[in-house]
């Protein structure tokens, strides 16, 4: 039997479409979590960057009316979730600490996450384009993902 789940959207500014996409992706994003807070050797900050990764990989999964969602929703949908959900699975003793951490740099780094996507995509998209040269510049290839 599924568990029934209740989500409060208190003091959110999500729109309602960024609330219908929390709501069907909240179960698989818990479990996820769950497993990652309760893994031992990850430590606080990682935890934040560990749930902000997996959340964005169900996020990007989501598809409305057969397209996929804007970046703004993705960005807000991730954000939200993740704070949610790490104050409803950490425990007590560690909530504190994750919550600041996650608080202070949960943005910028979905945001850093997002801009090497895009780098990575950009390069894919060029390489496709430019199969002829793709040996010959692997290494200038790698260095233009990882500048940025």
């Amino acid at each position: 039997m599924s568990e029934i789940v209740t989500i409060s959207f208190e003091n959110s500014e999500l729109t309602i479409l960024q609330k219908e996409v929390v709501k069907s992706i909240y179960s698989v994003s818990k479990e996820a979590v769950t497993e990652i807070v309760t893994s031992p050797e990850i430590n606080d900050a990682v935890v934040v960057i560990s749930v902000i990764g997996k959340l964005i990989r169900f996020v990007e999964d989501v598809k409305v009316n057969g397209a996929t969602l804007s970046g703004e929703n993705k960005k807000q949908i991730v954000l939200y979730l993740g704070r949610v959900l790490l104050d409803d699975v950490l425990p007590a003793e560690q909530k504190g600490t994750v919550l600041v951490i996650y608080d202070s740099t949960a943005e910028t780094a979905l945001e850093k996450m997002m801009e090497v996507a895009n780098n990575i995509n950009n390069v894919a998209v060029d390489l496709l384009n430019n199969t002829d040269d793709a040996p010959r510049n692997c290494l200038a290839v790698l260095a233009r993902i990882f500048r940025g």
